[in-house]
């Protein structure tokens, strides 16, 4: 299950440990990134693959922390005594039930093809150029709608078609976060309401595919580096991620997502170069 430990795994895995807890939470791929710095050092793609799910957990313990006070609105909003007293956190935990299901089911379908996808600069090129175009469309949309809808406002289709978005990011370079927070704009959320919906979806994506880590663990067919380094990797991009998350509420506040769009251009375009070239 764990591999020997040298200085380049040292390198390696405290690099991709500190991207995943900035970029999970800002909208420019986190796989994205580690896919190209799993290239850079010439990992395998399976084992990065593993790596990028292992990674996730630390960053998904973050946002439970953050948003400790949320669900444990959205749980106790369902005792009886409550049905009366808070039917606005019943109705969001319902739509993120709704979208949690629909993008499982495109992982589920496409989950196989993902350790090709990350070792394809053409690929991870399109997908950033995707993530730029959903960035900008939704901060258009955001511009000229006058809704603002809080979370609970939602509906099942919206919450249905934000998890058919989210599900496009299986694809490395698409960003789970920024498939998300655009949908959420393209549906009439406000910026900070998109975030905290995104922020919160990823709770219970990531604990369902963290099952199969778990197994895979258990069974020691789980590539992952040596333990320190795994236990060193995993404190690092959960600190990481707890601060990113900080930030980035307090960011999408005053901040246009297009500056996020003007860097996934910039690399998708670098990516398809280096492709042809």
């Amino acid at each position: 299950m764990f591999a020997f430990a040298t200085i380049a795994e040292w390198t390696y895995a405290i690099i991709m440990a500190v991207v995943q807890g900035l970029t999970e939470f800002i909208p420019i791929s986190s796989s994205g990134q580690l896919s190209i710095l799993n290239m850079f050092f010439d990992g395998d793609p399976q084992a990065a693959v593993d790596f990028y799910f292992f990674l996730h957990i630390p960053t998904t313990i973050a946002a439970i922390v953050y948003f400790r006070k949320d669900i444990k609105e959205f749980i106790i909003s369902w005792l009886p005594k409550n049905k009366e007293t808070m039917p606005a956190q019943r109705r969001t935990t319902v739509f993120l039930i709704i979208s949690m299901f629909v993008t499982g089911t495109i992982g589920l379908v496409a989950a196989g093809h993902l350790a090709e996808f990350s070792s394809n600069l053409l690929i991870l090129g399109i997908a950033f150029l995707i993530t730029a175009g959903m960035l900008v469309s939704s901060e258009y949309v955001l511009q000229k709608s006058k809704l603002h809808r809080t979370m609970d406002k939602l509906t099942p289709a919206r919450a249905a078609l934000i998890g058919l978005v989210q599900g496009l990011a299986i694809v490395p370079g698409i960003s789970r976060s920024g498939a998300t927070i655009a949908g959420g704009l393209w549906l009439g959320l406000s910026r900070v309401q998109a975030t905290r919906y995104s922020f919160l979806l990823l709770i219970p994506i990531v604990i369902a595919g963290s099952l199969r880590d778990i197994v895979r663990m258990a069974q020691g067919t789980l590539i992952l580096p040596s333990f320190w380094i795994s236990v060193i990797s995993f404190i690092l991009a959960g600190v990481v991620g707890y601060l990113t998350i900080a930030g980035m509420i307090k960011l999408v506040q005053k901040t246009s997502l297009n500056w996020f769009a003007v860097y996934a251009v910039f690399l998708g375009v670098v990516l398809i170069v280096l492709y042809f070239v």
